[in-house]
């Protein structure tokens, strides 16, 4: 095992890949490069299973890692605007305006 894939951050970055998923996973893994993909296969590859209270754990400290500005405030946006963006970003703006009409009617 190489230092990188045996690093308790590395471990803990592939557990949250498979947390994430497949479809999420991998356009992460994609960008990472090749440089960080055969640790991280490795890292993958060592991690049988990752259970719920652990989930719910690295769940969370990712929530707090990625969003510095609401840290005393874990709310996450919703409502109309961010269902409209959300609807865009999946289907593009016509289509996402078609459904935004008829979810909100």
């Amino acid at each position: 095992m190489d230092s990188l894939s045996s690093r308790p951050g590395a471990v803990r970055a592939a557990k949250l890949l498979l947390i994430l998923g497949e479809p999420a996973a991998v356009p992460v893994i994609a960008a990472l490069g090749d440089g960080i993909a055969e640790p991280l296969a490795r890292a993958l590859s060592g991690i049988a299973s990752v259970g719920l209270s652990e989930s719910v754990g690295i769940l969370a400290d990712f929530v707090v890692a990625s969003s510095p500005g609401q840290k005393s405030n874990l709310a996450f946006p919703g409502g109309p605007r961010t269902a409209a963006r959300l609807m865009a970003a999946a289907f593009g703006a016509e289509k996402a305006e078609s459904i935004m009409q008829r979810a909100l009617s």
